[in-house]
């Protein structure tokens, strides 16, 4: 089946999934994407320290290296760093998008809960939706580590940040993913 603009006539409706309706909702996914920010943290390091002889071992602690740059700096350095990811991660579910509807997909911001990437008058079929929620998890991870065992020492926090803000950013796609499962 392949994504279409009009629904065949023996479709039948089996639920809706709209995550921005409900601000219970939402505050749910935040708090859950917090957890997902540690655990997946944790296995990034588990992983680095695999790659990469070189990082030693890595300590969190409040200050720590960003002390070096100042707090203002490295608050600037993060946001810039969570922009650059959720860009890229809508660019990944928006290039899903124009894949299967050879369309160009709708880009937009709704505040406060997230920014979106959407294929609006299009149906998917449920496969193609289920790529098209893992594609960002997938695609930025599967390329942050890479990239981990071959970047100079310095870009490593750099590439850790955006792979684990992108993993637990994703906790609205496996929410989708998960119901599209049932």
């Amino acid at each position: 089946m392949q994504a279409l603009k009009t629904l065949p006539l023996h479709y039948r409706l089996h639920g809706t999934l709209d995550l921005s309706k409900s601000k219970l909702v939402a505050t749910g996914i935040n708090i859950a994407a917090a957890g997902f920010f540690f655990l997946f943290g944790w296995m990034a390091l588990l992983f680095l320290a695999v790659v990469r002889e070189d990082t030693g071992p890595i300590i969190l602690q409040a200050g720590g290296r960003l002390e070096a740059i100042g707090t203002l700096p490295a608050i600037v350095v993060l946001v810039a760093l969570q922009f650059v990811m959720v860009v890229l991660h809508e660019f990944a579910h928006g290039l899903f998008f124009w894949y299967f509807t050879r369309e160009r997909p709708v880009f937009g911001l709704k505040l406060p809960y997230a920014a979106y990437a959407a294929a609006p008058d299009w149906y998917l079929p449920r496969h193609q939706h289920l790529m098209v929620g893992l594609a960002p998890f997938v695609l930025i991870t599967l390329a942050g580590l890479t990239l981990l065992p071959i970047v100079p020492a310095p870009a490593v926090p750099v590439i850790l940040f955006v792979v684990v803000s992108n993993a637990a950013g994703a906790v609205g796609d496996f929410l989708m993913v998960a119901w599209l499962l049932r």
